[in-house]
């Protein structure tokens, strides 16, 4: 995985993109779109390393890892399993957790997670700029099933509240209406 450091380096500096903006003339939206994980022309690159004082290495960040996740349903009822494919470097393996939907109330229910120490493990490994892309590509796995699975719509008026208790990060909940 390749990240920019955009954002480290504004707070660093205690900037805000406006005023680099500002400052180097380079657009806001461009800005936003880098902020947000994208990748810099190579003319931006050079106008930020120049207004930063650093050079192209450092305005990146490596990790030797690639994570996909994929979940799918499993033989009990309410249990799936999320498989996590992690490459490092050339070196590929497979990890599996077990995630449960469990009805808690009427209309609430509770997603939990087991068997999630090594996949922890590599999480934790990695700078915390890779977090936020990982925690969405977990998400993404966990709901789309879970969506389907249950016949579940997100829908902030519905009336199906589900708490997703993720150990890698902290606990959220999503709004579902029955198909």
């Amino acid at each position: 995985m390749i990240s920019n450091k955009l954002n480290v380096l504004i707070a660093e500096r205690g900037l805000s993109a406006f005023e680099v903006h500002k400052d180097t003339g380079i657009s806001r939206s461009t800005l936003a779109n880098i902020i947000k994980g994208g990748s810099p022309q190579t003319d931006t690159l050079d106008k930020l390393c120049m207004y930063f004082h650093i050079e192209p290495q450092d305005f990146f960040i490596y990790s030797p890892y690639e994570i996909d996740f994929s979940a799918v349903t499993s033989d009990k009822k309410n249990t799936y399993k999320l498989f996590s494919n992690v490459v490092h470097f050339q070196d590929e393996t497979l990890l599996s957790s077990q995630y449960t939907f469990e009805q808690i109330h009427e209309r609430n229910y509770v997603v939990t997670f087991e068997h999630t120490d090594e996949i922890m493990d590599i999480i934790n490994g990695l700078n915390v700029i890779f977090h936020k892309d990982i925690k969405q590509q977990l998400c993404d796995a966990v709901e789309s099933t879970l969506m389907l699975d249950q016949d579940l719509v997100e829908n902030s008026k519905g009336k199906v509240y589900v708490n997703y208790k993720m150990p890698w990060f902290e606990s959220y909940q999503k709004t579902y209406s029955r198909k």
